[in-house]
């Protein structure tokens, strides 16, 4: 056997050797991303029965398997959108924000990619560049469904935030208080640029605003 012939043989193995490595991982990946998809579907089951505790821990472990996932194959199509999803359940915002933008970098089409990167960065706090990600969102899906759950979403942040203002009042940071319930009031007014015919998202602006003593707000948002 000439040189060159052995040459072109090994060659030929090594590719052989690598396509069946790849074909290899795939199937691993294919087969941690389903087992962590039963995860999540478990997890969201558990929730509808208000075993919220059990919920997390499914969901704990199908970030387990999302993130195996990503290490056998990162070139995965799906695994960077359902771990920024996870993350969000998890309240992980943080993570929930990396993944995400990683999963956008990889298609920029997937409308509720947008929408939970912006409710995670809401979430920390950073509602303007929140709001350009749902808007973004709204923009990729424009249906009644999704702009109703987004404003619902958002309704629920601000109401969150406000209690948690009352119990930092109730504790004598009254500093700390007003800053989250003006946060809550901000949140609510993304609500509303979304649909300003919401008369409970309004009203819910103007009580806000009336507790807080922001009077001038409160009559701008009070329903006629």
């Amino acid at each position: 056997m000439k040189n060159n012939e052995y040459k072109l043989i090994c060659i030929l193995f090594i590719l052989l050797s690598l396509l069946a490595c790849q074909e290899s991982k795939e199937k691993l990946a294919f087969k941690l991303f389903n087992e962590g998809v039963k995860y999540s579907l478990d997890a969201a089951d558990e929730a509808e029965k208000g075993k919220f505790d059990s919920a997390l821990e499914l969901n704990r472990k199908a970030i387990e398997k999302f993130l195996e996932t990503y290490k056998t194959d990162s070139t995965h199509q799906l695994v960077k959108s359902v771990l920024g999803h996870s993350y969000y359940i998890q309240k992980d915002y943080k993570e929930g924000i990396h993944w995400y933008e990683l999963a956008n970098k990889l298609d920029s089409s997937i409308a509720v990619n947008y929408k939970e990167l912006g409710l995670c960065k809401i979430n920390l706090g950073d509602i303007k560049n929140g709001a350009l990600n749902i808007n973004k969102a709204l923009e990729l899906d424009n249906s009644k469904e999704n702009k109703e759950n987004t404003i619902l979403d958002l309704k629920d942040i601000g109401i969150l935030a406000f209690k948690y203002g009352e119990d930092y009042d109730k504790q004598g940071n009254k500093e700390k208080g007003l800053d989250y319930k003006k946060f809550a009031i901000g949140v609510l007014s993304v609500a509303n640029n979304l649909d300003t015919t919401n008369f409970e998202i309004k009203n819910s602006i103007a009580e806000y605003a009336k507790r807080i003593g922001d009077i001038s707000m409160a009559k701008k948002y009070k329903k006629k």
